[in-house]
């Protein structure tokens, strides 16, 4: 009867123990941003269950923010894109791959680097969107998808062509027209028809002198 109740003891000592890990670790993932905007994040299973894919979103907070961009860091991930919304000032990450993203022993991944800039050249201030840390298990890969994205921002394009353009040749580099004809003033001369009359023979007489 004692070892019983011992064991009782010892069992729900053990869960009251336990409950508040498991608390603990479902509140250990979280983005970490620095002063330079470098993004890393931090989660003690993302190695271990092997997280191929995961999103997040950052909060840009300027006045008039003329660039936003994303520098990712090297990593397993086969898709590595970002889609910022000028109006919202949201900018959201996206990496995908096959592979696990995480180092194996490791509870940490350095994802990239934000860079904001203002009219004024004057750096941004950015923070990590509430919740916005979602994770992806599988073994393939697949491409996020547009529906309900903010429109991307694409840096540093030039002046690269737009799709749908005219695929007609330019007026400037159009062929000449050839003359049907030929030119009036290579046509040759027209030949007479009749001797001229220059060269016509004398009329000989028909009468003798008397």
């Amino acid at each position: 009867m004692k070892r019983y109740i011992s064991g009782m003891f010892l069992t729900v000592f053990m869960l009251l123990v336990l409950l508040p890990v498991r608390a603990e670790a479902a509140s250990i993932d979280e983005v970490l941003l620095d002063s330079q905007g470098t993004v890393t994040i931090r989660s003690q299973h993302a190695a271990k269950e092997g997280v191929s894919s995961l999103q997040f979103s950052l909060s840009v907070e300027s006045a008039n923010a003329e660039q936003v961009k994303f520098d990712f860091d090297a990593s397993n991930a086969k898709i590595s894109e970002f889609r910022y919304d000028k109006e919202s000032g949201k900018l959201n990450i996206y990496m995908a791959g096959a592979d696990a993203l995480f180092s194996e022993n490791t509870n940490s991944l350095t994802v990239g680097k934000i860079v904001a800039l203002d009219s004024n050249g004057e750096t941004a201030v950015a923070s990590v969107s509430v919740d916005s840390l979602k994770y992806v298990y599988g073994t393939e890969a697949s491409e996020m998808g547009d529906e309900g994205l903010p429109k991307a921002v694409q840096i540093g394009t030039g002046g690269n062509p737009e799709p749908g353009q005219p695929t007609q040749q330019p007026q400037g580099t159009q062929e000449p027209v050839q003359p049907t004809q030929q030119p009036s003033g290579t046509q040759e001369p027209v030949q007479p028809t009749q001797q001229p009359s220059g060269t016509q023979e004398p009329v000989q007489p028909t009468q003798q002198p008397s």
